[in-house]
């Protein structure tokens, strides 16, 4: 019995103190670390109010946008006064989320989120009042920016080096004046409605801009153009409808022809693989409707009975 105590290493009360010592000092590190991650978030107190002043945001700062904090809105009206010039969002530790309040500016001016810095509208936000809203990269800085069941009013907008904007869920942009989509900018628009006085898809370094239209409706009224090679697309089954004013079916067909169409990523210029209806002064231009599974069972019933028959 004694020579087996020997071999039971009897625990040291030190180490023990020592484990304990290095398990608060872990705790509190991680408390503080999640303090400080908490901390770049900058939450709209509520109410309306001046975007700048520090009293209307909780904790009484306002928010850091160049690399440093994000301002999330989530009730009320926060409103930049352009005295103070353009709103610069920059670098992707900043961004701008609006989930259910709103953001408005007192007259012109732009937005401009650049860097890798993020744009995210959810819950019924509003974002809107500038002269101009442009995401960009700016040394190709890619950057995903949202509007999910959220509203953007803007004069103008420019989507450029390597953003992309997705539209989903009942969301709404309007662009009063030109919407230039540029270097692998991509606008994804699904299930929701966006209406442009003028529309065009550029390129620079061989990177061209790109709408996406999975389904919903975008409306054109004034001019559509594009360059070789940047295109709106449509995805096998969308369900999208882009509707040009001041136009009529043929020079709907021309646009085709033109290569300003593609279907799955790929320029696509058969007239006939587009459905295009007359609709007030404009056209309707969408993907031609594939035989419904239904219809497809239908014709193969008939078949069937037909060779029953002979």
């Amino acid at each position: 019995m004694a020579h087996l105590l020997e071999h039971i290493k009897m625990p040291n009360h030190n180490t023990h103190k020592t484990m304990k010592l290095k398990l608060i000092t872990g705790l509190a590190i991680s408390a503080l670390s999640l303090t400080v991650a908490n901390a770049t978030t900058i939450v709209w107190a509520g109410g309306s109010g001046d975007f700048a002043t520090g009293g209307n945001w909780v904790g009484g700062t306002a928010p850091n946008l160049n690399n440093t904090d994000v301002a999330q809105i989530s009730a009320g009206t926060a409103t930049y006064n352009v005295g103070a010039g353009d709103l610069n969002v920059i670098g992707a530790n900043s961004g701008v989320d609006v989930n259910g309040g709103n953001y408005t500016q007192t007259a012109g001016n732009w937005v401009d989120i650049r860097g890798g810095a993020t744009l995210s509208i959810s819950s019924g936000g509003t974002f809107g009042g500038m002269n101009n809203l442009r995401l960009r990269g700016v040394g190709g800085n890619s950057a995903t920016h949202t509007v999910n069941n959220g509203t953007i009013n803007s004069n103008g907008l420019v989507l450029d080096d390597v953003q992309t904007l997705n539209v989903s869920n009942g969301s709404t942009l309007n662009i009063n004046g030109t919407v230039d989509i540029n270097n692998a900018g991509i606008l994804n628009l699904a299930g929701s409605t966006a209406s442009f006085n003028n529309l065009n898809l550029l390129t620079f370094g061989g990177q061209f801009g790109q709408l996406n239209l999975n389904s919903g409706q975008l409306n054109v009224s004034n001019s559509f153009s594009t360059v070789a090679g940047a295109y709106v697309n449509f995805s096998t089954g969308s369900t999208g409808v882009m509707f040009i004013d001041g136009t009529d079916i043929a020079a709907a067909e021309a646009l085709i022809t033109g290569g300003n169409f593609g279907i799955n990523g790929a320029a696509d210029t058969t007239v006939a693989n587009y459905k295009l209806t007359t609709n007030g002064a404009g056209v309707n231009i969408e993907l031609t409707p594939e035989p419904s599974s239904a219809a497809l069972l239908g014709l193969g019933g008939l078949a069937l009975i037909l060779r029953r028959r002979k």
